[in-house]
């Protein structure tokens, strides 16, 4: 009988080693850690806790629950390019959630704020309208199967199926480090992406690019040189799908959008994110994207400038930003939002939420290539 245990743990030793060592260092890292959990603790208070798994990406399911819970007064929603708006830009006392990354497409908008319930709807909503949105080659509009789109959290076991390989790649050569996951169980920080590159959604919903933010210049980081974006304007996919034409559908949608908010009371303010300087210099050298320069002139009659506004920021040069501030060809900095929150509250559309004198004060006092640092004064925070 011992020897047959002996066989039978011999037979099995490359299967733990292949599927077991993996499965420990990411139930270690907390890659399998529920999004109601992630949710609960992040919105605990106390430890600044971040979330960054790096082999799923739960983003809707995740920042759907989160906005559930968080019931902010002042509430972002868009896609990943609205996730550099931070709390401390807000008035002290502002109940604010960035609820950027829940959505993907122009249907979902109706479909989050319809999970909210009547009495947690936001006073304010901060819209982020990708310019893709209204792309007529692009946009799908179908509302079938939405709740399944937000659903999207898979299981441990396919988990480590897919990624086993992907994981012991990366202890081998140092890009997950075991010891340092283990020293971080105690941190508070859930997921490798989070613990390795302090990098992943922040408690107010915002999203931290650590390694962007060690080391900018890379070579093999994050679209260097705006490299990836460039790619994408000149093969016309991936967001930048070539287009004259904006979609029927995308005015009828929003259309609706804003009237369920007249009803509800919700006061909008709409914006158009903005490129890198460089890349909507070459997206209109190309020729490609004629459908940009129509959407401000097709959406801006559809606000009434009093309970909703909207702004065109897809050229944000005027205000200061340039290519040194952004992530990547089409990811603003917290530095490029906190501009774009300055000009809409200098014109009057955040009263009582944002303080535009002193987050300019703060703008202008900052050096960092992406970040605002600390506040100037005590009356942010």
């Amino acid at each position: 009988m011992p020897r047959l245990v002996l066989r039978l743990l011999v037979f099995l030793a490359p299967f733990l080693v292949v599927f077991g060592v993996p499965l420990f260092v990411m139930a270690l890292a907390g890659e399998f850690t529920t999004v109601d959990r992630v949710v609960m603790r992040q919105a605990a208070g106390g430890k600044d806790v971040l979330y960054g798994p790096a082999f799923s990406n739960p983003a809707l399911s995740y920042k759907l629950k989160a906005v559930l819970a968080h019931r902010a007064s002042v509430l972002a929603l868009g896609s990943s390019r609205v996730m550099q708006l931070r709390r401390h830009f807000f008035i002290p006392g502002t109940s604010f959630y960035n609820g950027g990354g829940v959505i993907s497409r122009l249907v979902h908008f109706r479909y989050v704020l319809g999970q909210i319930p009547a009495e947690a709807r936001p006073t304010t909503l901060l819209l982020g309208l990708d310019q893709w949105f209204f792309n007529a080659k692009r946009e799908t509009f179908t509302k079938e199967g939405l709740s399944a789109e937000f659903n999207d959290v898979d299981n441990p076991l396919n988990i480590t199926q897919r990624n086993h390989a992907a994981v012991l790649e990366g202890l081998w050569n140092g890009r997950i480090s075991a010891g340092k996951v283990l020293s971080h169980v105690e941190a508070g920080d859930i997921g490798i992406t989070a613990i390795m590159a302090s990098q992943g959604f922040r408690p107010d919903g915002s999203y931290r690019y650590g390694r962007t933010l060690a080391n900018p210049d890379d070579p093999e980081g994050h679209d260097p040189g705006f490299r990836d974006t460039l790619q994408r304007i000149r093969e016309g996919n991936r967001r930048f799908e070539w287009a004259d034409d904006l979609a029927p559908e995308a005015m009828a949608e929003l259309a609706a959008l804003l009237k369920e908010c007249r009803r509800d009371g919700i006061r909008v303010v709409a914006y158009l994110p903005p490129f890198a300087p460089s890349v909507l210099a070459r997206m209109r050298e190309s020729g490609h994207y004629a459908y940009v320069q129509k959407i401000a002139l097709a959406v801006r009659p559809l606000f009434d400038g009093e309970q909703s506004r909207f702004y065109d920021f897809t050229d944000v040069s005027s205000l200061g930003a340039d290519d040194r501030e952004f992530i990547d060809g089409f990811h603003g900095s917290e530095k490029t939002d906190a501009r774009l929150l300055v000009a809409m509250a200098a014109d009057g559309a955040l009263p009582g939420v944002v303080d535009a004198r002193l987050l300019t004060q703060w703008l202008t006092s900052s050096s960092s290539r992406f970040e605002l640092g600390p506040a100037p004064t005590a009356s942010l925070h």
